[in-house]
């Protein structure tokens, strides 16, 4: 009889653990869905930018970074793509490349220039360094950003500042933030890439100055370089150009409408599919909600979430009334060795139980809405809800550890 009132109380626990994965999980996915559905529909993604990278992570059995740079051709196929790309006519590629730089020496500048209080200043092999932000703007695309409009003084790039030239200094423009601790023609000590530049203040920017290709930078605490490029085979360091080039190769690219999208995507699969280069592209946002909205609107769904989190805490209570019920047919009155081994088993059993009725969830989820839209959010869902799985747990475990130190006490 006890056994008997014992399963049935697991089987009440059981669904009601369920009850709240299924209440918690849907109703944040809705939630979710109904919000996502707004924010892309309120997007204009017929017109945008696709952007460049690599497939090279290592992972599926595609070949890390280092490992292509360790091929003898890399550098060439690198080289050769971003040719074929800055220079097709039919292709608007800007480059902007967002890598920070390692200046040199005692930093006495403004902090907010650098990437946070604990880069600034730090001992590295006896030198004092501090990372700082920086953007590496290419040529065309200082055209198409108007860069030298938003000069207050000095002058911006020419067309031979984007060649590297290792006898000289690399010209620099800073922002506004700089003006008060640097003057024109001062020279600063960087590491860039792993390579140590001299570069030279040719000018600086006017206060507030920013521009947006996707997102939009703000420039009063960057030091703008140009995008540097190599002419010469023979440059000293070939790990600091490969890397470069790595780079280069994640410029932007905008499209306007459908035909320019697909004209360009196709344009740059068939270049990398001539060089057999693992390269792709980052594309717009598909709107997986303009064929199967959810018709539900975002106050509605934040009213459902909130009712059902409300819910499940009753369901947790009701698991907590539950759970002492099952502790009164336990017999508690053991030596300290059998107790041991008694909340062992409760320990191992319970988070058996609770993984088990979490993965029996998912699977129903999946079975229920695997071809419904809300799925897109479904999936991330689930693990956020792991908490609640583990609180359930934590819940149980506690309640018995409880009863059977009262008991002992008793």
């Amino acid at each position: 009889m006890k056994l008997q009132r014992i399963i049935k109380i697991k089987c009440y626990e059981s669904l009601i653990f369920i009850s709240i994965f299924l209440l918690t999980i849907v109703s944040n996915s809705i939630y979710e869905a109904v919000s996502l559905q707004k924010n892309l529909n309120s997007q204009h993604i017929d017109t945008g930018f696709i952007q460049l990278k690599d497939n090279y992570d290592g992972f599926k059995g595609r070949l890390s970074i280092i490992e292509f740079f360790n091929e003898p051709n890399s550098l060439d196929k690198m080289k050769k793509l971003y040719i074929d790309i800055a220079n097709d006519n039919n292709l608007k590629y800007y480059e902007i490349l967002k890598q920070p730089l390692t200046y040199i020496g005692e930093y006495k500048g403004n902090p907010i220039c650098t990437k946070g209080e604990e880069f600034i200043n730090k001992e590295v092999d006896g030198k004092l360094m501090t990372t700082v932000n920086s953007l590496q703007i290419g040529y065309k695309t200082s055209n198409y950003l108007n860069m030298k409009d938003k000069i207050e003084c000095g002058e911006y790039f020419s067309g031979d500042d984007y060649l590297l030239d290792e006898s000289k200094a690399v010209p620099v423009v800073l922002g506004y933030s700089y003006l008060e601790n640097y003057n024109i023609g001062d020279y600063i000590q960087c590491d860039y890439l792993f390579l140590n530049l001299k570069l030279k203040v040719i000018g600086f920017l006017k206060k507030d100055s920013k521009f947006s290709i996707e997102y939009e930078n703000f420039l009063d605490d960057k030091i703008i370089m140009p995008s540097l490029n190599i002419e010469s085979d023979n440059f000293s360091d070939s790990k600091f150009t490969k890397i470069l080039y790595s780079l280069k190769n994640t410029g932007y690219i905008p499209y306007d409408n459908d035909s320019e999208y697909n004209y360009i995507t196709t344009t740059v699969d068939n270049i990398v599919d001539k060089l057999d280069i693992d390269w792709t592209y980052r594309g717009r946002v598909e709107n997986p909600f303009k064929e199967n909205p959810v018709n539900i609107s975002v106050k509605a769904s934040k009213i459902i979430k909130i009712s059902s989190w409300i819910l499940s805490l009753i369901l947790l209570i009701l698991i907590f009334i539950l759970e002492k019920k099952r502790c009164d047919f336990e017999d508690f009155s053991l030596n300290k060795r059998d107790r041991l081994i008694m909340k062992t088993k409760i320990f191992g059993g319970t988070l058996l139980q609770i993984i088990l009725l979490y993965i029996i969830t998912c699977f129903i989820l999946w079975v229920c809405f695997r071809s419904n839209v809300i799925y897109f959010t479904l999936k991330n869902i689930q693990i956020r809800v792991f908490p609640i799985m583990l609180l359930g747990f934590i819940i149980i475990v506690y309640i018995n550890n409880l009863h059977i130190e009262k008991s002992v006490k008793e």
